[in-house]
């Protein structure tokens, strides 16, 4: 409990939660970048973490293939 802690935990935490918030916005534009208009930051902030890590999911398998050589399962 924060009311317990001393202000440099306190202090921690709140580097810590601001760090997870920056990463989960890099997240969110990555994705939106790759879906190229296909979601826009709304839509992508509206959705549930579980939701943008099945889009990324997606976007990772599409790319995978991308990059395969015809008639090879190895990457480029």
């Amino acid at each position: 409990m924060l009311l317990r802690n001393d202000a440099e935990e306190i202090a921690e935490c709140l580097r810590s939660l601001k760090a997870e918030c920056q990463s989960i916005e890099q997240f969110i534009a990555t994705a939106c970048f790759y879906m190229q208009g296909g979601l826009n930051i709304q839509q992508a902030y509206d959705l549930s973490m579980d939701q943008l890590d099945m889009i990324t999911k997606v976007i990772e398998r599409h790319y995978e293939k991308l990059n395969q050589v015809p008639g090879s399962k190895s990457k480029l």
